[in-house]
Order: C-alpha cells, then sequence, then structure tokens
C-alpha cells in the first residue's frame, strides 16, 4: 500500500483519487493516514530538534519546537485522541 508518501501530499482528495481502486481505503481513512503520518513526523522532528538544545543559540531550535507542538496537536484533535 503506497502510503508512505501520503504525510508530504498536501492534498489527500488528490491522494485519494489516485488510490480509489484500492477497495478498502477511503477519503475518511486517507485523511486518518494523513494526520497519523503528521503526528510521527512532529514527534520525529521534535527529537532531531531536541538535539540542537545543547548549543547556547535556543532561539532557531525552540522556534521549531513551537512548530512541531502546533502541528502535532492540529494532527491530534484531526484524530480526535484529545
Amino acid at each position: 500500500m503506497p502510503v508512505a508518501d501520503l504525510v508530504k501530499c498536501p492534498d489527500t482528495d488528490l491522494y485519494w483519487s489516485t488510490m480509489r481502486e484500492h477497495p478498502t481505503l477511503g477519503s475518511e481513512e486517507i485523511e486518518q493516514l494523513a494526520n497519523v503520518g503528521v503526528m510521527f513526523r512532529s514527534l520525529a522532528a521534535t527529537h532531531w530538534e531536541a538535539q540542537s538544545l545543547e548549543c547556547p543559540w535556543l532561539d532557531w531550535p525552540m522556534s521549531n519546537l513551537r512548530h512541531f507542538d502546533t502541528r502535532l496537536a492540529d494532527s491530534i484533535q484531526a484524530l480526535r485522541l484529545s
């Protein structure tokens, strides 16, 4: 199932239109998979960025962490996990 690239596709309707011959996935499932991808990508990005917190210049990593936090919260809300 080619969903590894789904998190990179901002248009889940377009993605679904190319995947619609797959009988078990509807547009709602594609949207959920995209949100799960965003959630895990945000968690991974937070881990990567946390490695930068050892440097004396924290403005950039902290700005990135706030961005990842927002994306993570949005994906959790979209998945109705909160």
